[in-house]
């Protein structure tokens, strides 16, 4: 029974089954929210709402019975566990927190979708890397802020008439979000400024912001191989099927007896004619003696 229970949830179909229930119920989470609608389609939307949730407590449950403790050593499980149990419990208790929470139930389709996996995993293993990215760009933000402020703040106050706005402004610009008008303002005033807008585009938009992404898909690269790695490594330590084993040694046994059994007529045939031969060798010999 376990067996088979292993191969119904390992099997494609039932992975390619989940990712479409978890795709519906995503969409039947966006009509609830729909108001201008009759009662009956309401009324639909929560009858199919309860039925994915209730086939994904029947999905957990396969793979808890399946997987046993194992189960709870993946972080991916533990997740899709507490959105489950969460969703759940929207259906009995009315709170609304609950019913936003339960919106997360899309996230399950991280652990069915290996590629998305590998992207949400690079991205939480690039975080390390990231956060000391962010701490330069702060560095980056807080030198040209105060730049901007000792020499355009009393011309330019709403852009930079203290450190804290010049940061907000300097966030904007970094943004691409109407960067070329505020530069263009200033640049009337103050000519040289437009070397100053043009080093804080290319160290913050182009350049860090580059980096991060370069981390990201280094990460990228390194989960990939890894999976590739422990897939060449499972393959390696499959346990052989013992049954078609033994099968093709039958057929090689079989096939090795029936030739056995003609070289065996064979032999006997041959065995006959040497005596025979044999037989009238003597015969011979006495009457070339007599002549």
């Amino acid at each position: 029974m376990k067996d088979v229970l292993t191969k119904l949830v390992g099997s494609k179909f039932f992975k390619a089954f989940v990712v479409f229930v978890i795709m519906l119920n995503a969409a039947i989470i966006g009509f609830e929210t729909i108001r201008h609608t009759t009662d009956i389609f309401h009324e639909s939307v929560f009858y199919i709402d309860d039925i994915c949730i209730a086939f994904f407590l029947l999905e957990i449950s396969l793979k808890i019975f399946v997987k046993g403790g194992k189960f709870f050593k993946s972080g991916w499980n533990v997740f899709d566990l507490s959105i489950i149990l969460i969703s759940t419990a929207s259906i009995f208790m009315a709170y609304p927190a609950l019913k936003i929470i339960s919106t997360l139930r899309i996230l399950m389709l991280m652990d069915e979708i290996p590629s998305l996996k590998i992207i949400v995993g690079a991205i939480l293993k690039s975080l390390p890397s990231i956060g000391w990215v962010g701490f330069l760009l702060f560095i980056d933000y807080y030198v040209f802020a105060v730049i901007g402020t000792m020499f355009f703040g009393k011309t330019f106050p709403a852009y930079f008439g203290s450190v804290g706005i010049s940061l907000f402004t300097l966030f904007q610009m970094m943004t691409l979000d109407d960067w070329s008008n505020i530069a263009k303002q200033v640049v009337v005033q103050h000519p040289f400024a437009y070397i100053y807008f043009v080093i804080f585009i290319l160290s913050s938009a182009f350049v860090i912001l580059n980096v991060v992404i370069g981390i990201v898909c280094n990460s990228v690269n390194e989960l990939k191989d890894r999976e590739q790695e422990l897939a060449k490594i499972a393959k390696s330590h499959e346990v052989p099927d013992v049954e078609s084993k033994l099968e093709i040694v039958r057929k090689h046994l079989t096939l090795a007896a029936a030739q056995l059994s003609e070289l065996e007529l064979v032999l006997d045939a041959k065995t006959c004619e040497a005596k025979e031969e044999f037989k009238n060798t003597p015969k011979d010999f006495d009457r070339k003696l007599a002549k």
